[in-house]
């Protein structure tokens, strides 16, 4: 593994691409995704999320000026940035001055993007900044409005009628994502993704991601649904575009369906079955105005003063 250099720290990267072929190539450039944790604070409490037991219960907020002072530092070694949570949509005046110390600190060919879980959803097109998005990623894990709203413990959780309406409002409708936790009760086989596709083209969600589990406690494991498991080959309505992996860390495909609606494209990522490799491979900058070189307790980076 290459190292790259952030402040004062030294960090061995992953310095190769995905592959579809056995053949994994070297980078041209060394550069890593950045997310951005907004706030703790969240409406829902998914049992399949890795904060669910310890988040939610403080008011612990980034600083805008703390991350002016980071992403000024940074941003050479950044390839792209989503603003996570907790729920970034929970302090939208935060929001909106993240956004703003976004788009000054980092260049135009750099992409950002959100995940939100649809909390105050019809404020989503007047956010300031909003045509900066290459994707906005919306939570729904069910296709029934009730399904998704017990599998997500929140009974706000926004209905279909109102995804649609608020997809067709916003300036790029094509950057629309529905992210799906795969899961037992939920989208779990082939019947129940065709079925989730169809509604996400009936809302007028451009791209489905489907996401296998991180076996983070017990419900998730117990509720596992592996994406590597869906057979695509058997409905000529599925085009699959690639197939890529990460060694035996993880695996990924790209397609679209012929929906009754129109095309939807999809994703998926399925975690491996070994621990991830001692490299570091996404920076995170958390709630508590520290950079680190992943998730959890990832080690400090340490920038300059």
């Amino acid at each position: 593994m290459r190292t790259l250099e952030i402040g004062r720290t030294q960090l061995s990267c992953k310095d190769y691409e995905c592959s579809d072929d056995g053949v994994y190539l070297s980078k041209e450039k060394l550069n890593l995704w950045l997310y951005i944790e907004l706030t703790e604070a969240c409406p829902a409490a998914c049992p399949f999320c890795v904060f669910s037991e310890a988040w939610h219960r403080t008011g612990n907020r980034l600083d805008p000026k703390k991350l002016r002072k980071t992403l000024q530092q940074i941003a050479p070694v950044v390839s792209g940035v989503s603003l996570t949570g907790g729920e970034p949509m929970t302090d939208i005046p935060l929001l909106e001055e993240t956004i703003r110390v976004m788009r000054e600190t980092i260049p135009d060919e750099i992409e950002l993007d959100m995940v939100t879980n649809g909390l105050n959803i019809r404020k989503l097109p007047e956010l300031e900044g909003i045509r900066r998005f290459g994707t906005i990623h919306v939570s729904r894990h069910a296709v029934e409005d009730d399904v998704n709203a017990e599998l997500m413990r929140w009974k706000d959780a926004p209905a279909m009628e109102t995804l649609k309406e608020v997809f067709a409002s916003l300036p790029d409708p094509g950057a629309t994502v529905l992210n799906c936790v795969l899961q037992q009760y939920g989208v779990h086989d082939m019947e129940t993704v065709r079925a989730y596709l169809e509604m996400a083209a009936w809302i007028g969600a451009a791209n489905v991601s489907l996401i296998g589990m991180f076996k983070a406690n017990d419900y998730c494991r117990r509720n596992y649904i592996s994406p590597a498991m869906l057979d695509f080959s058997d409905d000529p309505r599925f085009t699959v575009w690639n197939h890529f992996r990460d060694y035996d860390y993880c695996q990924c495909s790209t397609g679209d369906y012929k929906a009754t609606a129109g095309y939807v494209r999809y994703y998926y990522r399925c975690p491996g079955n070994v621990p991830s490799p001692d490299c570091c491979r996404q920076l995170v900058y958390g709630v508590d105005n520290v950079l680190r070189a992943g998730f959890g307790n990832a080690e400090v980076i340490e920038l300059f003063d």
